[in-house]
Order: C-alpha cells, then structure tokens, then sequence
C-alpha cells in the first residue's frame, strides 16, 4: 500500500489566474465618501447649499491624494475668489462625522472598514458597507500634536513605503524584497498608488 499522501488538485483560488485577478478586484475597489466642510469654518459669501462633496474613493488611496480634486470643486462652486486667495490647502485636516481624527497616512479602505465596523459594534447591528463615510474638513487649526506627520503627499509616500515594508517582514520574516528593489521601482509602486494606474504596479 502506497505510503504516500493522497493528490489533490490545486484550488481554483491558487492559481497564477486567479491571484492576478484578486489583485485587479482589490485595486479597482471603492469606497463611498461624503466630505463635508465645518460650516463654521466656511469663508464668507460662500455658497452654504454646495460645501458637500460625494466620491467614490480608491480602497487603495490616502486622502491627502483626494485633496486636490476636493479642493476644485470648492473652488469652482464653494469659495468666491477672494476666499480661494486666502485659503491654504496645506492648513486642511480631516475628522469623522463623530469627531474623531481620521489618520490620514492609512488607506481609504482601511479607514472606511474600521469606521463602518465600529459603527456595527458600537449598535450591535450588523455593518452596512454602502453606507458613505461622512468625513468633515476643517480649513484650518490643524491639530499638530496629535498628527504624527505632515498630511501631504510626500509625508504620505514614507507612510505608505514604512507599511509596504511591515508587510514584507510579517510576510518573509525580512525586509529583503522592499529594499532590494532600485529607487525607480519603489516609486512606481507609489506613482500607481498616486496616480491610479494599476501597471505601474507590474513594471
């Protein structure tokens, strides 16, 4: 009698197939946003009934990234220009609708599942994903002390490259694969991050 244990074919979820298109599904994924400016922080003139912005966020982005597209619309339908002259972007910070400070260096994703789970345990009802993350921006007093680094994109980079190394040594038990990339393939992980282009990942 064979000593040998018994064969079985690989699973359909393990194939080089089926990886890749786990990957895809994880970097297309969204999650619904509704950002909304403190009204008392609002410049005059500006227009009360518009100051709320819906997107659908990548899973994968950070907010600092959404700033920019944020920051058109209130200029384009918010602000009058004397306001746009005066507001600085890099004075805005972000809060959850209950008051607490999004950390901003971690994903969207991750910031939306905490929250909506949170939200499931604090009313012991089962979490609603389609539920939009209501996100308030403050236009000035950042917080400083409570922020452990500057929220923009490049305080951001570092972020995102400290957790690509996190993952590696709980993955391989070192950080070998992160650091042994060249300069220009560690930014073009960021840049499809930053940019949204999931072949910049593949180079």
């Amino acid at each position: 009698m064979s000593t040998y244990a018994p064969r079985h074919s690989p699973s359909v979820f393990s194939t080089p197939a089926a990886t890749t298109l786990f990957r895809r599904l994880t970097w297309e994924g969204t999650v619904p946003l509704e950002v909304r400016v403190d009204p008392k922080e609002l410049p005059a003139n500006s227009d009360r009934g518009l100051e709320c912005y819906y997107i659908q966020a990548p899973r994968v982005s950070y907010l600092p990234l959404l700033v920019p597209e944020i920051k058109r619309f209130l200029m384009d339908v918010v602000f009058d220009e004397a306001a746009a002259r005066v507001i600085k972007e890099e004075d805005w910070w972000f809060e959850s609708e209950e008051g607490s400070l999004l950390k901003w260096h971690w994903p969207i994703g991750l910031i939306y599942d905490n929250h909506i789970i949170t939200l499931s345990a604090r009313h012991n009802a089962p979490p609603s994903f389609f539920t939009p993350l209501r996100i308030t921006l403050h236009l000035a007093s950042p917080p400083t002390e409570k922020l452990l680094l500057a929220p923009n994109a490049e305080a951001c980079k570092q972020a995102f490259m400290g957790q690509l190394k996190e993952a590696d040594f709980i993955r391989w038990g070192n950080t070998k694969r992160m650091t042994g990339l060249r300069k220009a393939e560690q930014d073009g992980l960021w840049e499809g991050i930053k940019e949204r282009e999931y072949h910049f990942l593949l180079r």
